[in-house]
């Protein structure tokens, strides 16, 4: 199963991809550039607030994990 995170960078979103990538192939996604973890992770480059590059983030997931926030 394909899974999304984003958020992936930060504290909850770090830990959460070893545990989904034991069972999935996980694109992590975060604004910044990510690196590291599993080797079933792949990391993607997104703002979430670009429609276009979280659709990208997004295709052909089966799952999203949504861990940003704004303050």
């Amino acid at each position: 199963m394909k899974v999304v995170v984003f958020g992936a960078t930060g504290t909850i979103g770090g830990a959460l991809l070893p545990a989904l990538a034991a069972d999935h192939d996980v694109v992590a996604v975060s604004r910044r550039a990510g690196s590291g973890g599993p080797d079933n992770v792949r990391w993607a480059t997104a703002d979430v607030t670009d429609a276009d590059a979280v659709r990208r983030a997004l295709a052909n997931a089966e799952v999203g994990y949504y861990l940003v926030h704004s303050l």
